[in-house]
């Protein structure tokens, strides 16, 4: 069932696509094309939005182009300290078709703490992203990731779901200016069972930073999740991004807190 969900929801968001931009025609925002979703515009920051900010936005990777992202992530949850290592490699197929893969290695200090910590490599995620509109002022994408359960579920703490998950989502860049709204929406698939999840971020570029503040949530039948989610980006040399973002959970369904670090390369 979450299989053929999953499955409709990508074929539908690539019709889309190739819809939209088989013979769209070329748009010029300040002299620079978008009509083929080409991110490099003055719009969009000329992508530097999209490296400063945490998670996924609209942009997609350029034709060609890599984007390495090093990352680590700490969460405090009531009973387990988490902290997350992980590589994610993006490459741009087309201005408007990107394919990438995240491994991650995992850290699980249990609460109490007279149990054993557990390491090891956690669920692999290959994911696929697809533009479906670049029209000044706003970029809209769609995409699916899909985690192989290459992490052991059975020792403790879970480094592994156990099973594939599917997470199809569609996200939305508009501009305003010196400041862009990044809106999320998504599921998380499991066998018969799915969330919703979202996120909302507005961010403002001053100089070569880029401060943000954001509200994420997620919704299934037994929970609700909810944090805000204060962070900061700003750019060490050309086409290298430094960010960072502190999740505080609102509410006892959530995580206490957390801390993401981001390194963000392109070439």
């Amino acid at each position: 069932m979450s299989c053929r969900i999953a499955g409709a929801f990508f074929v539908t968001a690539v019709s889309m696509s190739g819809a939209l931009f088989a013979d769209a025609p070329a748009v010029l925002v300040e002299d620079r094309e978008v009509g083929d979703f080409d991110t490099e515009t003055d719009y969009d920051r000329a992508r530097g939005f999209d490296r400063a900010l945490i998670g996924d936005t609209a942009s997609l990777v350029d034709q060609g182009e890599f984007q390495i992202t090093i990352g680590s992530a700490y969460e405090d949850d009531d009973d387990l300290e988490t902290v997350e290592m992980f590589v994610e490699i993006e490459y741009g197929v087309r201005d408007w078709l990107e394919v990438g893969i995240k491994v991650p290695y995992l850290f699980l200090m249990p609460k109490p703490s007279d149990e054993d910590d557990v390491d090891g490599l956690g669920d692999v995620s290959l994911s696929v992203a697809v533009g479906l509109l670049a029209h000044h002022p706003v970029l809209v994408s769609a995409s699916l990731e899909v985690t192989i359960p290459t992490g052991n579920e059975d020792r403790s703490g879970d480094l592994g779901e156990g099973q594939t998950v599917f997470e199809p989502s569609v996200a939305m860049d508009v501009a305003l200016g010196d400041a862009e709204l990044v809106v999320q929406i998504g599921s998380e698939i499991i066998n018969d069972n799915a969330t919703f999840d979202f996120e909302v971020t507005l961010a403002y570029e001053i100089g070569e930073f880029v401060p943000s503040l954001g509200f994420e949530g997620s919704l299934d039948g037994h929970s609700k999740e909810a944090l805000i989610v204060p962070g900061i980006g700003f750019e060490i040399f050309d086409d290298v991004e430094l960010a960072v973002e502190v999740p505080i959970g609102l509410n006892p369904h959530s995580p206490n807190w957390g801390v993401l670090l981001e390194l963000t390369i392109e070439y």
